[in-house]
């Protein structure tokens, strides 16, 4: 570099208090692209120290030179108080002369971590020693950082008495940020995870290629930002900041995990190691972020949380005692159906001997030797061992042993899972005993197809027969008894298929057929099957279907009708005077699927409460009553229960005594 002079305006004239003749205008040394620039301590010459001794004389010509020197320059009196500020000073700080004169100058504009050492070397100007060019951090009026190397020189009277100190500044903050990128950057730029730094005010002056390509933002959008505020979730503020705080006044770094948003606005957790960054005389000028991405490992953590809160679950509501010990055979788990079996809560159990406390004496040597099996991780086991409940009486239980390990592969204990076998046995005698009734109802369904089948030839020729009878000249009598012949028959074949139908629906051969068809048809069909029965009876029928009901279905409309219908009948049947209605209206539907529910409303007998609960049982009807006066086996409404069970479907009542 080189330094321009000064000069006075001539003459020995004893002008206005404090002025300089003397000033040293700095210049900087730019250095090729391809080079690193020089040390910061080259850009200023040392003209000052030969001319500080020399007499100060008032130079108008000097006045003007520092009012547009290429430099900031600053007046500053024993108080420290501003009392002279160039344009440049104005341009880089932001502050208009007017602004600052009169305000002290350390407090108010060199940066927090800098002001001691400020001061101390304005100090020792202020005593006329020599000072060297120093850092002066300065904060402009919108407080961004710029970091000034300063030259400060005594200002003396004509007597050469010290009235304050005139101090001349270079803003190398382009510099300072290019010297330290010379050295960083390459390293910084190949490291796998993302990097940060950031000044004692938390502006961000560092970002590397890993942290534009994790977070999204590129240099430019981050640098001189604050890092907490532009770029932390406000939830963690407090708490980031905080970290920041205590790391930057000297105390351990720390290490801690938080949230950051990415420029995508995607959530990642990250996991922040903090380093101090210190200048040559050791003060601490920021601090460098180290950012781990975690998301995946606390994704991992949460799904090993969720899967030990399923695992806590899955033994606290496990229909099997559950219980664990240590390597000493105390009891460490013990879940409620242990302490229901047992009697004793897991409270009381945990921590106690499992062998000593729990298992009957005569077993507990068995017992205890089966466990250190499991203990050695020799086997698994399966064994019955019988344990002494809190009220003395013994529960043999078959449990499963098997060793806990931890992540080394080291044995830490063993879990049992039991069973209690009494109430196992008791449910196996239970499962042969439904087994050889199933197998006895099968045999017995199958006999009464076979038979209802075999039957069935036979009566439709007499059927048929009388039939024929009926059409050949008759007269009254024999006429009479061809119709009782052709009623009973009827009856008979009903019954007959009434009773193939419910053996096929118990031996599972029943099936249904799927075809498309249009319910309203099927629910019509129905009613004006017992339209005439009605009518002869003088029975309003009336047939009310949901204007919503679908065109086209799928399904069995033949079985459909039949449940229909007999619930129909049955209306007419128990019904002397007003009305029967069957309503059809579509309760849910899905894009699959429909529900439809059918409703048949009379206005007849009634049935009793206690009489609901076998209105849908096999040969049952409200009373004997009901049989000798109306006639039936009792078998249709179960059979349609059957049916509408086949249909995924559900079959109900409600009624009142003498009211339909």
């Amino acid at each position: 570099g080189g330094s321009g002079g000064g000069g006075g305006g001539g003459g020995d004239d004893d002008g206005g208090a404090g002025h300089f003749q003397f000033l040293s205008i700095v210049s900087v040394m730019e250095s090729s692209p391809n080079e690193s620039p020089p040390p910061l301590s080259q850009y200023f010459d040392t003209g000052f120290a030969e001319r500080r001794d020399r007499k100060a004389r008032p130079s108008e010509g000097g006045v003007l030179l520092i009012e547009t020197a290429n430099n900031p320059c600053f007046g500053i009196n024993k108080e420290g108080k501003v009392t002279e500020w160039n344009l440049k000073a104005a341009e880089v700080l932001g502050y208009s002369r007017d602004e600052v004169t009169g305000r002290d100058f350390a407090e108010e504009f060199v940066s927090l971590d800098h002001r001691v050492q400020v001061k101390e070397m304005l100090d020792d100007a202020l005593r006329g020693r020599d000072t060297a060019t120093f850092e002066c951090p300065l904060v402009t009026k919108h407080g961004v950082r710029v970091d000034v190397l300063l030259n400060a020189t005594s200002c003396r009277e004509a007597n050469g008495d010290i009235t304050g100190v005139m101090g001349v500044g270079q803003d190398v903050t382009k510099l300072k940020l290019a010297e330290q990128k010379t050295v960083m950057r390459p390293l910084m730029d190949t490291a796998s995870n993302p990097i940060l730094c950031i000044d004692n005010e938390g502006r961000i002056n560092e970002w590397n290629l890993k942290a534009i390509e994790i977070v999204g933002y590129s240099r430019d959008e981050v640098m001189g930002h604050d890092f907490v505020d532009d770029f932390i979730s406000p939830e963690w503020r407090v708490q980031v900041r905080g970290a920041l705080d205590e790391a930057l006044q000297g105390r351990a770094p720390k290490n801690f995990e938080f949230m950051l948003f990415t420029k995508g606005r995607e959530r990642i957790d990250v996991l922040l190691n903090l380093s101090l960054r210190r200048d040559e005389t050791g003060d601490i000028t920021g601090l460098a972020a180290y950012l781990q991405v975690i998301t995946e490992r606390k994704k991992a953590e949460g799904e090993l949380n969720r899967v030990a809160q399923d695992l806590r679950l899955l033994i606290d509501t496990a229909n099997a005692p559950i219980f664990g010990i240590d390597n000493e055979g105390r009891v460490s788990e013990w879940n409620p159906k242990a302490a229901e079996i047992v009697g004793y809560s897991s409270d009381e159990a945990i921590g106690r001997n499992l062998v000593e406390a729990f298992i009957c004496p005569d077993h507990r040597v068995q017992v205890k030797e089966v466990l250190d099996d499991a203990l050695l991780g020799q086997k698994t086991l399966s064994f019955e061992f019988p344990l002494r409940t809190k009220q003395g009486r013994r529960a043999e239980v078959l449990i499963n042993a098997t060793p806990r390990r931890d992540a080394d592969g080291n044995i830490t204990g063993m879990v049992g899972v039991g069973q209690d076998v009494t109430e196992n046995k008791k449910t196996m005698e239970i499962e042969v005993s439904l087994i050889k009734a199933r197998a006895a109802n099968d045999a017995k369904s199958e006999f009464l197809a076979t038979m209802s089948h075999e039957m069935r030839t036979p009566l439709n020729g007499v059927i048929g027969v009388n039939d024929l009878l009926l059409d050949t000249p008759l007269n009254d009598e024999q006429r009479e008894y061809a119709n009782l012949i052709k009623t009973s028959a009827d009856s008979l074949l009903n019954l007959v298929n009434d009773v193939l139908d419910l053996a096929r629906v118990e031996s599972g051969k029943l099936e249904l057929e799927y075809f498309d068809f249009d319910v309203r048809n099927t629910v019509e069909d129905a009613i004006d099957s017992i339209i005439m029965k009605a009518a002869s009876k003088g029975i309003e029928a009336i047939c009310a279907l949901d204007t919503n009901m679908p065109v086209r279905v799928r399904g069995d409309a033949d079985r459909l009708k039949q449940v229909i219908l007999n619930v129909l009948s049955n209306a007419v049947k128990f019904t002397c005077h007003g009305e029967v209605e069957v309503r059809a209206e579509v309760q849910s539907e899905t894009a699959t699927h429909h529900v439809l529910r059918v409703s048949v409303r009379d206005t007849g007998i009634g049935i009793s409460q206690d009489a609901q609960s076998k209105l849908f049982s096999r040969f049952s009807q409200v009373d004997s009553s009901t049989t000798r006066k109306y006639g039936g086996t009792g078998l249709g409404l179960a059979i349609s229960a059957q049916l509408v069970g086949l249909m995924s479907g559900t079959i109900g009542v409600t009624s009142t005594f003498g009211h339909g």
